[in-house]
């Protein structure tokens, strides 16, 4: 099969004027720059929502929709140019021999045949303007759905700056909690400190007045009868009324020291508990205070994982761009209806002559028109070739190649250089922020 190079007039030739009238008639360069900026829209949309898996997904769905509907078109071109050639390789010629052997019917029902293939190709163009039509509905609600995600999240990041506000003021209401355990902690061991050191001194004090008691035997310490005589050497002496007033005084010391040291034993109890008190105090506090920062981390993160609702708007506004060129897309398939409309009617234009088929000049003027209809389906074959090389080839094949997998494993620093990229690409400066 030649190539559209091949196939294309050479200057000066009639049927460059042909040529260049399809081309601005059916701008196939106009569906192939449609689908090209779709696609590229879409990548760079695919690119920015790695933070919105529910959207992405669904953008992914368009994606794939809108690369099957690429190849869908290509291949209609191609059959498009396939019934072209057959219309200039088989029906022209054999309507040809019609007029040679004067047989008007066979021309006629050859002339329809070819009327009949337009029509088909004809409804084939408005079957592919509906089902773009349908991909654009689908785009609108992927609009909708990151318009509405972006709503959504405004709105859970305003309960989480709440949430984190009220989180924050407790955990410094606990921290001055903590601070005034921490100075009732220090008092009251203070406190304990001071019953210690009451309790040694008394402790002490008994200790010594034990030593003075043990430097009596138990006979010296013993009580004698008030109506006994005191005798012997100690009862001269006077020794036993010392002993009974010493032993009658640490005595009462004694019992004193006893209800001193319970009492001081009392507050040491009630101090060790106070003391305990305040440190479990102090625990029960700190793990408040470890669970309030756990729950501010888990609010900061659950708020990043959110991710940035400025990417949402700017990728509503490149689906915005998809949906244009989508129509673009449209539009070319309603001038490719009307144009095979028109070829239509140029390859049934000379019919009439057919009337009277054994006048020479009608035959003449028949198959100049039938010449000049030729014309245009072998030009209508060259722009669907030209076509056919383009989308079929590395270019078209790599529109969609995003799709593969690659870009889920990007880096965010090669997302944004691929994001960069493809808005020099496209005109385009806006970045999403969260490539910023």
């Amino acid at each position: 099969m030649a190539t559209s190079t091949e196939l294309v007039p050479k200057k000066g030739d009639a049927a460059l004027v042909i040529l260049e009238k399809l081309e601005e008639a059916i701008p196939l360069q106009e569906l192939w720059q449609g689908q090209e900026e779709a696609a590229r829209w879409l990548e760079v949309s695919y690119l920015s929502l790695h933070e919105f898996p529910d959207v992405e997904a669904e953008l992914r769905q368009n994606a794939v929709s809108c690369r099957q509907q690429q190849s869908l078109a290509t291949n209609l071109v191609q059959k498009f140019n396939g019934t072209s050639r057959q219309i200039v390789e088989d029906l022209i010629p054999q309507v040809r021999d019609a007029v040679e052997l004067l047989d008007a019917e066979l021309a006629k029902d050859t002339i329809e045949m070819a009327v009949k293939w337009t029509s088909d190709m004809k409804k084939d163009a408005k079957d592919t303007q509906d089902r773009y039509q349908e991909i654009i509905i689908n785009v609108n609600k992927n609009i909708s759905s990151a318009k509405k995600k972006k709503e959504e999240v405004i709105h859970d990041k305003a309960r989480l700056a709440e949430d984190e506000k009220k989180a924050e003021e407790m955990r410094k209401a606990i921290e001055e909690k903590k601070l005034k355990y921490k100075k009732e902690k220090e008092d009251a061991e203070k406190e304990l400190d001071d019953e210690k050191k009451k309790a040694k001194a008394l402790n002490d004090k008994y200790a010594q007045d034990n030593d003075l008691l043990d430097c009596f035997t138990p006979e010296m310490r013993r009580r004698p009868e008030k109506k006994e005589k005191s005798k012997g050497f100690l009862g001269f002496l006077g020794i036993s009324q010392i002993v009974e007033t010493v032993c009658d005084t640490e005595g009462r010391e004694r019992e004193q020291d006893r209800k001193d040291r319970r009492e001081v034993n009392e507050q040491l109890t009630k101090k060790r508990e106070e003391v305990l008190k305040m440190a479990n105090q102090d625990t029960e506090v700190e793990q408040e205070l470890i669970e309030k920062r756990a729950l501010l981390e888990r609010l900061k993160n659950t708020k990043e994982m959110m991710g940035d609702e400025s990417t949402l708007l700017t990728v509503v506004k490149y689906l915005a761009h998809v949906d244009e060129q989508l129509q673009r897309c449209i539009d070319f398939w309603d001038k490719m209806e009307g144009a095979l409309g028109q070829l239509a009617k140029k390859t049934e234009l000379g019919t009439p002559f057919l009337k009277k088929l054994e006048n020479e000049k009608y035959q003449e003027r028949y198959l100049a028109k039938l010449g000049e209809a030729e014309s245009y389906w072998k030009m209508f074959s060259v722009i669907c070739t030209k076509y056919v090389e383009i989308s079929k080839g590395v270019e078209g094949k790599n529109l969609y190649a995003f799709l593969d997998g690659r870009v889920d494993s990007m880096s965010d620093a090669e997302r944004k250089t691929a994001i960069e990229k493809l808005a020099v690409e496209l005109g385009k400066q806006n970045v999403p922020a969260i490539m910023n």
